[in-house]
């Protein structure tokens, strides 16, 4: 059975509101009262009701942390991340994930509303609102991070996703490729949208006529990142080069480009997105734009604990820097390929 704190108060020979004001370490509690009832307590092992005092207090010292996929290892790192900064200021994190759909996300943040949690960090579904305008009005604390949603009046992370894929666009046009795909990711997220418009922008400027018919929209996993890819290497003219949405999407094109008897770089170079942590392991070691992801979490953590510490300031936009880090997946095209 579990004892509750009139077990305590019976045992102590004080009245439950006496106990109530010796765990919440009130000073009209003479010493001796105290110490007594502090011995019951650790004599019957006693432990306060939380989802109770956050009830009583509309206080959790909990943080919801809803992702949406978080068996990539960008991801995890994030999780971890969070979860350090979090515990460090005394906040536990319940996580969620969405596995990248909308009535999950919607789910999610109405459990974790039941929960009590003193504030969200979001990585949305979706770039539409999806009910977050509601979330937020109701007084939940909310911070978007990696991904964002127009029009919402709320905190936000992210990278600058333009940057990122102008850097990656820019070196493979350095390297003399013409013919670069986008393996492009969903069309209802602003990172996909971002990196196109970096990808189209780096075309642009350098007098590249961009080819609708080299970009591909659709789910973030590696399975289909291969199809696209094999469904661009059928095409005539061929692409010499592919950048990707993210590096997991870049391993789906590396087996596709494999099956099809080409080689990386030789035929085809390869870009991905994230600098997952295997990226440079990889059996031909990833080109890949790097963000700065342990940088997201903790901004992230911290700039939610500011807020539900007091600071009512305007919403702020932090946006980080992402890098091109180049290796063995990337090379100036072949003559051969060129020419195609």
């Amino acid at each position: 059975m579990r004892v509750t704190i009139r077990d305590v108060a019976a045992q102590s020979g004080v009245s439950p509101n006496t106990v109530s004001r010796v765990l919440n370490g009130k000073q009209d509690v003479s010493d001796a009262t105290r110490a007594r009832v502090q011995a019951v307590i650790d004599e019957l092992g006693f432990r306060p009701n939380g989802l109770a005092r956050s009830l009583l207090r509309r206080q959790s010292r909990t943080i919801g942390h809803v992702v949406t996929d978080c068996t990539n290892p960008n991801t995890a790192q994030q999780i971890r991340v969070i979860q350090d900064v979090a515990t460090r200021e005394g906040y536990s994190v319940v996580l969620f994930d969405t596995n990248e759909r909308a009535d999950r996300q919607t789910a999610s943040l109405h459990l974790l509303e039941e929960q009590v949690v003193d504030g969200v960090i979001l990585t949305p579904a979706r770039s539409q609102d999806d009910g977050l305008t509601h979330f937020i009005a109701r007084g939940n604390r909310l911070v978007l991070i990696n991904r964002d949603v127009d029009g919402l009046d709320v905190d936000r992370v992210t990278i600058d996703n333009r940057a990122g894929a102008y850097a990656a666009i820019s070196h493979l046009l350095d390297l003399g490729h013409r013919r670069i795909a986008f393996v492009a990711g969903r069309r209802d997220i602003s990172t996909a949208w971002d990196r196109l418009a970096g990808y189209e922008a780096a075309l642009h400027d350098r007098g590249v006529p961009p080819d609708q018919h080299l970009v591909y929209h659709g789910e973030i996993e590696p399975e289909a990142a291969a199809e696209a890819t094999r469904l661009l290497l059928e095409r005539q003219g061929r692409p010499t080069a592919i950048f990707t949405y993210n590096d997991l999407m870049a391993v789906g094109a590396l087996v596709a480009i494999q099956a099809a008897g080409l080689r990386v770089p030789e035929d085809v170079s390869l870009v991905g997105h994230d600098d997952i942590l295997y990226a440079p392991y990889l059996q031909v070691p990833l080109t890949t734009v790097a963000q700065p992801t342990r940088e997201l979490g903790e901004a992230a953590a911290r700039l939610l604990i500011e807020r539900l510490r007091g600071d009512d300031g305007p919403p702020r936009r932090i946006v980080l820097q992402p890098r091109l880090v180049v290796r063995a997946s990337t090379a100036a095209p072949s003559p051969q390929e060129a020419a195609r």
